[in-house]
Formats: C-alpha cells, structure tokens, sequence
C-alpha cells in the first residue's frame, strides 16, 4: 500500500512539473500584440495626433508613438478621397532581429467612380518614402478590377490577386528570424503567391498606411503583432505525450 501511495505522489510530482511546462510554452505561444487600433475615434476628427489603443513599447515599437497622419483619415475609420494627394498614416517601428512580426488591418473600399479604378489604400513597413513589405488593394466599391497587389520592395510588385467586394483583410508577416529576412502576403488568411527572402534586409522605421489619388476606404482592426515560432508551438505539443511516458513508469 505504501508502494502505490508512493508512486501516485511521485507521478502526481512529475505531472505537476510537465503540466507547469506545458502551460507556460502555452503562454509562450500566443501570439503578443505591439500595437492595436479599431479605430472608434469621433467622426469628422483628423487621426493625426491620435494614439492606437494599444502602444506596448516593445519589440521595436514605441510606448508613446501616435499616428503621423494625413488630412484624408478619420480618427474613425474612414479614409475621405480629398485632397486628391497621396498622404500616409503611420506609427513608429523598428524590428528586431530574431522576431516574427504579423501586420494586419481590414479595408472596405468606397470609392464609386470608373476613373478612380487604380486608386489604392496600403498596408505596409515603411522607412518615410521607401516602401518595404507592402500590400495594395483597390479602393473601388464595385468587384470590376477590384485587386490586391503586394511588394518586397519600393516599386517592385511580386504579384496580384483578384478580389470581390465588401471588407477584406490585408496581412503581413515579416520574419527577422533568420539572417536573411522572409515576408508573406495574405489576403483573408490564403497566402498570396510565395515567401519572399531579401537578400539586403530592409531598414524599416515605420507601419502603416498609404493611399493614392482619391481613393476613399474604411480601414479597422490594425494591429502589429509578434508571434511566436513554429518550433514553440511544437514544444507545446511535444510536451503533452510526456504526461503518457510518466504515467507509465510509474506502473
């Protein structure tokens, strides 16, 4: 009897120890969000000056950044077609190496007229004028042309992907993990064409936003955050099994 109290308590120990484990790579896992807006600011207000409603400070971001913005955004949500200029929306970022970075916002285009077709709202890293990792999609409200373009660099587009109407989410992730870094495009959550490895990694100093001529947009849902690599989320997993391998040396 003393032998099999012995050895609950002794698996009770271990499975203690790997259960602390298990939820601690589990924390380790999620994903840690940088910077955050929905964007619920008044109506007919600027969003320049504004602040997101999460700053964290880390990862290469900053605690006390608010967005650089043009006349053309809301504190809102919506993007406004004049002046016809294109003026950006931007928080300060810098990465830092040995992270992965996901960049996601949502846009439902506005825009109503045939000659405003090859008006565009962005989402990208950006370092002031120089474009790095970006993603285009048209701001027109019919699906006729409407499109997603995405680029690794300034000017140099790797692909287009046709989309339909309605709110479409845009996003982007940036790995610093390796020596040479990686960028993939979404569009909803499906990959659009392949990874991309730079071969000279971009100096980025922002994210944001960027448009072109009158495009007119509702933009929602940013959000810059890291997230963990797949060799965490696997540990996770493997862990599990250990509780099995316990309970059996213990019989």
């Amino acid at each position: 009897m003393n032998t099999e109290i012995y050895k609950l308590k002794y698996f009770r120990t271990i499975a203690t120890v790997v259960l602390t484990a298990v939820l601690c790579l589990g924390v380790s896992a999620q994903a840690e969000i940088l910077y955050a807006d929905n964007f619920d600011g008044p109506e007919g207000v600027d969003l320049d000056g504004y602040t997101p409603d999460v700053r964290t400070g880390t990862y290469g971001t900053s605690a006390t950044a608010s967005w650089a913005a043009g006349v053309q955004y809301n504190a809102n949500g919506v993007m406004w077609s004049a002046p016809n200029s294109g003026h950006t929306a931007r928080l300060a970022f810098t990465p830092v190496a040995g992270e992965i970075y996901e960049l996601s916002a949502d846009f439902e285009g506005l825009s109503t007229y045939a000659g405003q077709m090859d008006d565009w709202i962005s989402l990208g890293f950006f370092a002031g004028s120089t474009k790095y990792a970006w993603m285009n999609i048209s701001s027109q409200l019919s699906a006729d042309g409407r499109e997603v373009k995405y680029y690794s660099g300034d000017g140099v587009i790797s692909g287009t992907v046709p989309t339909t109407v309605g709110e479409r989410n845009l996003k982007i992730v940036l790995d610093t993990s390796d020596t040479n870094w990686t960028v993939a495009w979404y569009l909803d959550d499906v990959q659009a064409g392949s990874t991309y490895t730079y071969a000279t990694n971009p100096s980025i100093t922002e994210v944001g936003f960027g448009r072109a001529d009158n495009a007119r947009s509702t933009f929602d849902n940013f959000q810059l955050a890291v997230i963990p690599e797949p060799a965490s989320v696997l540990l996770l997993f493997l862990a599990l099994p250990l509780l099995v391998v316990c309970r059996r040396s213990v019989r």
